[in-house]
């Protein structure tokens, strides 16, 4: 039977223990990965009013090593997406079935030779024809070296490399966006300077608290599309499926156009160009699921999205009431409307 011990912070039962373990295996994580944000940083500011009016966004999702979702960006999906999808071959020349072929041949002409032809493992292998050719090869190159060469120039004869294209894999497939923020007010300006520094600040590791030596791997970025439907917002089946990636590159440039910054000295326009490199080299099963050999079923398998460890289940962002509703406008009222600031 379990008694309370004499200390106030001694858990007295067993679900408490429980409860205990599972708070610092928590304070862990946070401690490990950081606590999740509970607001969203959008752009532009009138993002909202713009779904409305029927506009679609795109989703940067922090994604944490223990995939847990960490910070959500959204922008209205930009014009030219490019999805750069690709295998490897190589060129193979199968050298020990050519060696094979000659090997045959010079042992045609040497049973010839003695008188001792007969039906050998070499016919099976290679057919009477090719037993032929093989053996017309190996006499012209019969004395070897340089003489062998010329006879079988001079006849006008070359072994068969049997070359034949290799799949090697597929290709690391990498994405690029770029985004040109202008800001119409200084509120806007500081939304854009959060969203570069948010990309900029999980771009890079960071040490390990136990040891300087030691970095910890940055956060992966999921990538998504969506659309309104109805009041909600639903994911875009008609663009990419892009599994969990790595944010590689990030190249900013500010007032590209003109030198032109507000009152607080914010910038008036930041372009932003980001690079993207998906974690896992792709199957035909990552991207259509079961109906890997259907010739019919040609739909992305949305359930979820991998990274080379584990999958991360889809969540919706939250878009549940309109710009009106909301106050989301250019004229005022609340800014993030459906997405909210937590």
């Amino acid at each position: 039977m379990w008694t309370k011990s004499t200390k106030s912070n001694t858990p007295s039962t067993l679900a408490e223990q429980a409860l205990a373990k599972a708070e610092e295996a928590q304070k862990a994580l946070e401690y490990e990965y950081g606590k999740a944000s509970k607001s969203k940083l959008v752009y532009p500011l009138t993002l909202d009013a713009q779904i409305e009016k029927g506009r679609e966004c795109m989703r940067f999702r922090i994604i944490s090593r223990d995939h847990l979702s960490k910070k959500e960006i959204y922008f209205l999906t930009p014009a030219g997406l490019s999805v750069p999808d690709g295998v490897s071959y190589n060129e193979l020349s199968l050298g020990s079935l050519g060696g094979k072929a000659v090997e045959a041949g010079s042992a045609v002409i040497d049973n010839i030779k003695k008188g001792k032809f007969q039906k050998t493992d070499y016919e099976e292998i290679l057919g009477m024809g090719d037993m032929v050719a093989a053996a017309t090869i190996a006499a012209y190159q019969y004395k070897g070296g340089v003489h062998g060469e010329k006879g079988t120039m001079a006849a006008g004869l070359a072994a068969n490399p049997y070359t034949n294209n290799a799949f090697q894999g597929s290709n690391m497939r990498t994405f690029e966006f770029n985004f040109k923020l202008i800001a119409e007010s200084m509120d806007e300006a500081k939304e854009a300077r959060n969203i570069e520094n948010t990309f900029r600040k999980f771009l890079y590791p960071r040490k390990h608290p136990g040891s300087p030596m030691v970095l910890i791997y940055p956060p992966y970025w999921e990538i998504t599309f969506w659309k309104k439907d109805g009041k909600n917002l639903v994911q875009n089946e008609y663009l990419p499926l892009i599994m969990l990636c790595n944010l590689e590159t990030m190249n900013t440039t500010y007032n590209a156009s003109g030198n032109a910054f507000h009152e607080d000295g914010s910038p008036t326009e930041v372009d932003m160009s980001l690079s993207f490199k998906e974690s896992i080299t792709l199957t035909r099963e990552d991207l259509y699921g079961e109906t890997a050999i259907d010739y019919d079923a040609v739909e992305y398998k949305w359930d979820n999205i991998r990274s080379g460890q584990n999958t991360v289940p889809q969540s919706t962002p939250e878009f549940s009431k309109s710009a009106k509703e909301t106050g989301s406008s250019s004229g005022g009222g609340s800014r993030y409307g459906g997405f909210g600031r937590g």
